[in-house]
């Protein structure tokens, strides 16, 4: 079972730590956008999903953000290379490659979660 995320509190104008990052918004009627803030601006946050969408300021009070740990990665790239080592002594440098590569995006995956970000007025 995952574990609760805290929500980050964050003032609009504090907003910029979203810039570049994956966001998660439920529009209106449904409809949930999940892509890169590209910035933001008085009134609106810049998306960019497929084209330019503006979430006005008015209706955004909480979305979420794709954030990264460490121990996943950390932990999964170096077990994977001690899998590769151990596979085959014969093809040890393409098997010690590939279980490091492996190990690494297994961990990435584990890193990845999302955060709650609701926007103090």
């Amino acid at each position: 079972m995952a574990e609760a995320v805290a929500p980050m509190h964050v003032k609009w104008e504090g907003l910029a730590v979203v810039v570049g990052k994956t966001v998660s918004i439920a529009m209106p009627g449904g409809a949930v956008i999940t892509s890169s803030a590209t910035g933001v601006e008085a009134d609106a946050l810049v998306a960019y999903p497929k084209g330019v969408v503006r979430v006005p300021r008015a209706m955004l009070h909480r979305f979420e953000i794709e954030t990264k740990g460490k121990v996943g990665r950390s932990v999964a790239t170096p077990m994977g290379s001690l899998v590769g080592f151990g596979t085959g002594f014969g093809a040890w440098i393409g098997l010690a490659a590939a279980g490091t590569v492996g190990g690494y995006f297994i961990g990435n995956s584990v890193d990845k979660h999302w955060t709650p970000v609701e926007i103090l007025s």
